[in-house]
């Protein structure tokens, strides 16, 4: 039994390149509630390990 069938709050969701990069620019700006910031490094470190220095900083100044 998996940990999802334990319990039906967990779930598991693959994004998309542009899903990553949407919630990437969201996150940003608008922040994420207390609770959320180990997925929001999640989200972070992806972006970064997937850009070089350029891309990310033209990714986050637009």
């Amino acid at each position: 039994m998996n940990e999802s069938e334990k319990d039906p709050m967990v779930f598991t969701y693959t994004f998309t390149p542009q899903e990553t990069a949407i919630l990437a620019r969201y996150i940003r700006w608008q922040g994420l509630p207390d609770g959320l910031e180990r997925f929001s490094a999640t989200i972070f470190n992806t972006v970064y390990n997937a850009m070089t220095i350029d891309d990310v900083e033209q990714f986050f100044n637009n």
